[in-house]
């Protein structure tokens, strides 16, 4: 396995199986490349003919570090490499709303039936198509970076009928029956963690805790049995610090605002079988706090879901995947 690192600081995995070609030989050059492009990170994932991984890159340029107007200049940028012919299929999920509001399906939906949307690119060597995205109105949340997820986790379990959680800088609650989706709700609890363990008052206060322990656990049942002393929480954890008690530890602080993401997401979980999508540093806490509750939950990996959704969306092109 080889580690190179491009411009753009991009990280790209060379993959033992196959490698690409020089500019000069398009044999065994990347006949199509899916991206998953969100709001933290840049993800793409060179393909052979096969459909076999060839190569596998990631940038921290994630879309909420673009402007609009730069998107085209970076995906070339950080696509370089393996633009080695002419109108190379790319699809992305993640930038249907850059297409427009109506390229977002209402829910209740079927990912599977929302055909690409064939965008425009200024590099002759780009042939864009853009994954469809979910809106929902009431309450109003859009899911667009996670859409080829969700497609090839419907793909692999047509018969499941629950919940799925997509823990990341926004945890995404998915309710699905019947190959569709017809529900869900996102919350800030990732980017909450980060925030006020780097950069509040509370960093200053909170020691590490690497595999969160039982702190964790008490933590999550307490806030999820009172959901309303969430805010009261988090200010004694600093509290304890002032006061000489027991140290606070990152395990107190997941765990608080965990409890209060299961509170606000029961009509999800309850009840009902939950896959946990892993991958996020917090996918983990997550397995950790729905098996505490005795929940029906199983992991999946996250590329396995992200590319069997790609794979699905470039064969209903017309293309050939094996």
């Amino acid at each position: 396995m080889v580690w190179l690192s491009n411009r753009l600081n991009c990280l790209v995995f060379i993959g033992s199986g196959l490698s690409i070609s020089s500019k000069s030989d398009h044999k065994d050059s990347p006949r199509w490349i899916c991206v998953q492009w969100g709001a933290a990170e840049f993800r793409a994932w060179a393909m052979h003919e096969s459909g076999a991984v060839m190569m596998r890159l990631r940038s921290p340029h994630g879309l909420a570090r673009v402007a609009l107007d730069e998107i085209d200049c970076v995906l070339t940028h950080l696509l370089e490499p393996w633009l080695l012919r002419d109108d190379t299929p790319v699809m992305i999920s993640g930038l249907s709303h850059a297409a427009g509001e109506d390229d977002l399906f209402p829910i209740p939906a079927q990912p599977a039936h929302g055909a690409p949307v064939k965008g425009a690119s200024g590099d002759p060597r780009i042939s864009l198509y853009l994954l469809p995205g979910l809106r929902q109105d009431r309450p109003p949340d859009y899911l667009i970076a996670d859409g080829a997820m969700l497609r090839g986790l419907l793909a692999d379990h047509p018969d499941f009928d629950g919940a799925v959680c997509i823990p990341g800088q926004d945890t995404r609650w998915v309710r699905v029956r019947a190959r569709e989706v017809i529900g869900f709700q996102s919350h800030m609890t990732g980017e909450l963690v980060t925030l006020l363990s780097q950069s509040s008052s509370l960093a200053t206060h909170l020691a590490e805790d690497a595999d969160a322990g039982d702190a964790f656990i008490e933590t999550v049942n307490a806030v999820l049995q009172r959901p309303g002393t969430l805010l009261r929480n988090l200010s004694g954890l600093r509290a304890r610090a002032v006061l000489g008690h027991a140290a606070a530890t990152t395990g107190h602080l997941a765990g608080s605002l965990i409890g209060a993401d299961l509170a606000a997401a029961r009509l999800f979980w309850v009840d009902r079988p939950v896959i946990v999508v892993g991958g996020d540093l917090m996918a983990p806490l997550y397995r950790r706090a729905l098996a505490g509750q005795g929940c029906d939950m199983r992991l999946s990996d996250p590329d396995d879901l992200t590319l069997a959704g790609f794979r699905q969306a470039y064969a209903g092109l017309g293309c050939r995947t094996v």
